[in-house]
């Protein structure tokens, strides 16, 4: 309001129940009349409660709004990779309601701070201010773009945009149909540099193709180096292992990927002794050549990645043959692909490891960047193979053995980064049983005040937990007085092997969430709630979950295929255990669904 008006009106759109099913944003989605004049969404997320945020999705045919977020937003970061690998995976945001109305639109999400999400943690207290203001700078600076525009041009526009930002201040962007001529280019330019270097005499094709074979050799040990440092040091850790992103976890990662590199690093000096530097560097960059073509076929909002390294290394190979005047020295020629390469690997190692965390497919990936670093960046650490290699390959080993032991000794709980464990109370209505259960494989002290000392081997709790058969840690726990949630109204029609079941379900105890469980042979195939068709996921087992209930009661009619006898779970859930306890130690907090009620009890047609 402290600027001009804007032409377009702004709706801000707080929702809740994203977890629940994105309840909230289909809410507004189906629902609202408002959401048929809506011509932009900018959707942010958290993942955590700090670090940058990160532009990681986009509609479709991207093309003005990430020229909009290059040219305006303060600060950017972003990355197309990111992007395509995130439509590959099956998460879930409130944007993805909106996808199939094509509204245009971007997600942002922060992520660093992992521990806090979902957890006692997460509250104003703890949460980054400067993340805040990052999200605040893009949605100010975009909404007073975008709402001086015709919108509906956005919908019009064709065509995606390869983009990544640059050191954090501003977005590289163009369009993805110059992905294709691109690699055709580098397709001539490399063609064009072995004709060259297989014309000269000292030049041997043989050393070349024994090359080539070397570089998937390096990568293979780099990887495997890494990861099996991952592996022994998670087996010296496990019992006091931190999983999210902290200063443990970042010396663990520096010595993982120091240990690849002083693997790679020797090998390359034993393959360096026996083959020429024109042929190792050649055979590298064409080894990065046919990576490339996976990402530009699959992937080819990714293909920056390696492209831009890949043409630079070329070039300055082609710059030794070309000249006219003494080449340049080949670490010298080198240096633009080394620099570009150490500039788009190392944002993506470290989004790599805040989202995924510190585990082997996040060592792994980042390994193989490493590796890939190696191999492009032969011309410019040639000097070190001409140097005592004992005191390089020493200096490496000492530094992966100092962040080794560093972030081991730092990997304990504490209460920055607490011990997440969990406890639950359930009681069976039929029975009037009930037990206490705790999802930890190894339960801590706190919990075990609920378990005893004597531990029984993990086992199904079904009559517990709506028939959930998954092997938990339980005891005996003392049945209270709880009332069950209740079913009225019961009709129930049979046709063959197709059932039609109507009734009316209700908490108690005014509990927040009701269960219904089918058995794995109940096939769903039709739902209705209060009167409004939900829709069915057919191939599945029959299951609902119903949010903010209450005191409220819910009508339900049901049509789904089952053997002639039919027994469901009903189950309701409240926060809170129903007894006093000793407040947990300052590194302890409970997960996500820890310290919480159920009561559950068979119904049998």
């Amino acid at each position: 309001k402290h600027g001009p008006p804007l032409q377009r009106d702004v709706i801000v759109l707080l929702t809740d129940g994203e977890e629940a099913g994105l309840l909230g944003a289909q809410a507004f989605a189906h629902s609202h009349p408002w959401v048929k004049d809506v011509g932009l969404i900018m959707n942010f997320e958290a993942r955590g409660n700090r670090g940058p945020s990160l532009l990681f999705e986009t509609s479709t045919n991207n093309r003005p709004l990430i020229e909009a977020v290059a040219s305006v937003a303060p600060h950017p970061i972003g990355s197309s990779f990111f992007y395509a690998l995130y439509k590959l995976l099956p998460n879930d945001t409130d944007f993805t309601v909106f996808r199939p109305s094509g509204i245009p639109g971007l997600n942002f999400a922060f992520g660093e701070g992992l521990e806090v999400y979902h957890s006692p943690l997460d509250t104003p207290e703890h949460l980054s201010l400067a993340s805040l203001q990052h999200d605040g700078s893009y949605g100010l600076a975009l909404t007073r773009y975008f709402g001086q525009l015709d919108l509906s041009t956005l919908r019009n526009s064709r065509g995606d945009d390869v983009f990544f930002d640059w050191f954090g201040s501003r977005l590289i962007a163009y369009s993805q149909n110059w992905v294709l001529p691109g690699q055709a280019l580098v397709t001539v330019l490399l063609a064009l540099a072995l004709v060259l270097a297989f014309r000269r005499p000292e030049v041997s094709a043989r050393r070349f193709f024994l090359a080539l074979l070397a570089c998937p050799a390096i990568l293979v040990l780099v990887v495997g180096t890494a990861a099996a440092g991952y592996w022994l040091v998670s087996l010296l850790i496990r019992g006091h292992r931190i999983f999210e992103d902290s200063s443990a976890n970042l010396f663990l990662l520096s010595g993982f990927l120091l240990l690849g590199t002083c693997a790679g690093m020797f090998l390359l000096g034993i393959f360096r002794k026996r083959l020429g530097l024109q042929e190792f560097s050649l055979a590298a960059v064409s080894f990065w050549y046919i990576l490339s073509w996976p990402l530009v076929l699959r992937l080819p909002s990714g293909s920056y990645l390696l492209f831009w390294p890949l043409l630079l290394a070329i070039i300055g190979n082609l710059s030794g043959h070309l000249s006219s005047a003494r080449p340049a020295a080949p670490f010298l020629r080198s240096l633009p692909a080394t620099a570009a390469t150490l500039l788009l690997f190392a944002p993506v190692i470290y989004l790599l490891y805040v989202f995924l965390t510190l585990q082997m497919i996040s060592v792994v990936a980042s390994a193989l960047l490493l590796s890939l670093f190696l191999l492009i960046s032969i011309p410019f650490f040639e000097p070190s193979f001409m140097a005592p290699r004992r005191l390089s390959l020493g200096t490496l080993a000492v530094a992966a053995v100092a962040c080794l032991v560093s972030g081991m000794a730092l990997s304990r709980f504490t209460p920055e980064h607490p011990r997440p464990d969990s406890i639950v109370y359930s009681l069976n209505a039929d029975d009037n049983s009930a037990a206490w259960i705790t999802y930890d494989q190894k339960p801590d002290e706190w919990v075990r005040q609920f378990l005893g000392t004597d531990l029984k081997p993990p086992r199904p709790m079904k009559n517990y937990l709506g028939g959930f058969d998954r092997p938990l840690i339980s005891a005996k726990a003392p049945a209270l007085s709880l009332a069950p949630p209740l079913i009225e109204n019961i009709e129930h029609k049979q046709e063959g092997a197709t059932h039609r079941l109507k009734f009316t379900l209700r908490s108690q105890r005014n509990a927040d969430t009701l269960y219904l469980r089918f058995p794995q042979d109940v096939q769903p195939l039709s739902i209705t709630l209060g009167g409004r068709a939900v829709p069915v996921h057919k191939g599945g087992r029959l299951r609902l979950t119903l949010s903010a209930m209450g005191d409220q009661s819910m009508e339900l009619e049901l049509a789904f295929t089952a053997p002639s006898t039919v027994a469901f779970w009903v189950m309701d859930r409240s926060y809170g255990l129903p007894v006093n306890a000793q407040p947990r130690p300052a590194n302890a907090m409970g997960i996500n669904g820890s310290d919480l009620t159920f009561v559950c009890r068979k119904y049998v047609l």
